[in-house]
């Protein structure tokens, strides 16, 4: 079974790298792609993970190309596409990132609920998956926006602040947006204050914030460029 959803997984990154990029994948068909990796193997399998992240990466590409194509006047503003509107793309895909950071934290955290609704202290290596939630849901209406992905965000900003640095424009953008009070204690509870400007040995290095050039993994990864709901490129994962 983990064979089978791998290629199907793989399947999906080559039709994104083929001439027409992201468009040849529909938002349902990366649906149905993570619901079968959760059926047929479990919703905290690595596998899960990187369908997920698959389906973070497409739906705001999708949502990025749309937005392009209505700044250059190609397209009318809240436009339902054959992909769907931006925004609900950009919706969907920060509560995809919502499932992929809570199952990384459980999986931190060794709990072998299925059904886990306490939460966990937040992980660092989370950071950039959070961050690109943080922008997708700038770009929703303030009463659609889900308040369990609103909760994760703020519970990272203290991360956030520490990988880019507490002076970074982009993160007091998020910090202001979303709230928070900034502390470590609110992503890690019971952990003690501490100078949240002092950096990790390997700070990060921030994406860009419409994944036009982001760097991760080493490699950059284009937003489509939609001409006619056609991008130059397609778009890769890179973690895998």
């Amino acid at each position: 079974k983990e064979e089978e959803m791998l290629r199907a997984i793989v399947f999906i990154d080559t039709k994104t790298r083929m001439p027409g990029g992201v468009t040849n994948v529909h938002p349902n068909e990366v649906l149905d792609l993570v619901q079968s990796v959760k059926e047929k193997l479990t919703a905290r399998h690595c596998l899960t993970l990187r369908a997920l992240e698959t389906q973070i990466k497409i739906f705001a590409s999708h949502a990025v190309g749309i937005e392009q194509a209505q700044d250059m006047g190609l397209l009318p503003r809240n436009v339902k596409t054959p992909f769907g509107k931006a925004v609900n793309l950009r919706r969907r895909a920060a509560e995809a990132a919502l499932q992929y950071v809570t199952t990384c934290e459980c999986n931190a955290a060794g709990c072998l609920d299925p059904s886990c609704l306490r939460g966990h202290p937040a992980i660092y290596e989370c950071v950039v998956e959070v961050f690109h939630a943080s922008q997708d849901l700038k770009m929703v209406p303030k009463s659609e926006r889900p308040r369990e992905v609103i909760n994760m965000v703020r519970r990272y900003i203290p991360f956030m602040k520490i990988s880019y640095g507490d002076k970074d424009r982009d993160v007091l953008d998020v910090e202001s947006i979303f709230g928070g009070d900034g502390s470590i204690a609110s992503a890690v509870p019971g952990a003690r204050a501490a100078s949240i400007s002092a950096t990790p040995d390997l700070p990060k290095k921030k994406p860009g914030k419409t994944r036009n050039k982001k760097k991760k993994g080493g490699k950059d990864v284009d937003a489509p460029n939609f001409f006619s709901l056609r991008p130059s490129m397609g778009l890769m994962s890179s973690k895998w």
